[in-house]
C-alpha cells in the first residue's frame, strides 16, 4: 500500500467514528494539506453527499494533527477493521450509536473504566475478559444471572470490583469496541 493509499485508508477511519454534520464543504473551502490528502478524491468530490464531505474533511484536518505514532495507530486500527467481516462491522456500528446515545456522564464513567481496564498488565485484562465471557454463558453451577457479570444479588464479582474506580464489569476492553479510542 502506497503512502496516499495509507492516508486515504486513515481518513477513512474517521470517517467511520465521526458522527454526520450537515454542513456542505466545497473541494474549494478544503486548505491545500486538506486537499493533497484528500487528491484521490477530488473528481468525485462533488458527487458525495454533503456529510461525507464535512466528515472527509475533518478526518484529514484530525490526520494532519496527528504525529507518526498516533498516524501508525490509526493505520493499524483501519487495518483490523478492513480485516473484519460486515456482521462485526456493523456490530461496531451499532454498540458506537449506543454508545453516543448515552449521557455524557455516562460516557465519561465507561471511558474512565475503560481507562482503568487498559492500565492492567495483559495477562490480567485477557483473564477479565474470559470471566466475562463465562458469565454471559448459560450458568452451569446456577449462581449466575446471565446480568453482564453481575451475580444473582446484583454485586459483580470480588476480582471486578477491586480495582480503584469500579473495575470493567460489562465488558470493557473487548478488543475492538472503540470506545476507549481519541476523544
Amino acid at each position: 500500500m502506497n503512502s496516499t493509499s495509507k492516508i486515504i485508508a486513515a481518513v477513512l477511519l474517521f470517517i467511520l467514528v465521526i458522527a454526520p454534520v450537515s454542513a456542505d464543504v466545497r473541494w474549494q473551502d478544503l486548505d491545500a494539506d486538506q486537499q493533497r490528502i484528500l487528491q484521490p478524491l477530488a473528481q468525485d468530490w462533488d458527487g458525495l453527499d454533503p456529510e461525507r464531505r464535512e466528515r472527509l474533511s475533518r478526518g484529514a484536518r484530525e490526520w494532519l494533527r496527528m504525529d507518526a505514532a498516533e498516524r501508525d495507530e490509526a493505520r493499524q486500527r483501519l487495518q483490523r477493521w478492513q480485516q473484519m467481516n460486515p456482521e462485526q462491522q456493523q456490530h461496531i456500528r451499532s454498540r458506537y450509536q449506543e454508545f453516543r446515545a448515552l449521557p455524557p456522564e455516562e460516557q465519561r464513567r465507561l471511558r474512565q473504566r475503560y481507562e482503568v481496564f487498559q492500565s492492567l498488565q495483559p495477562d490480567r485484562r485477557q483473564e477479565l475478559r474470559d470471566r466475562w465471557q463465562d458469565s454471559r454463558s448459560p450458568a452451569r453451577d446456577g449462581a449466575r444471572t446471565g446480568r453482564e457479570g453481575q451475580l444473582r444479588d446484583g454485586s459483580q464479582p470480588r476480582d471486578i470490583q477491586s480495582s480503584p474506580r469500579g473495575g470493567m464489569g460489562a465488558g470493557g476492553g473487548n478488543g475492538g469496541g472503540g470506545m476507549g479510542g481519541r476523544r
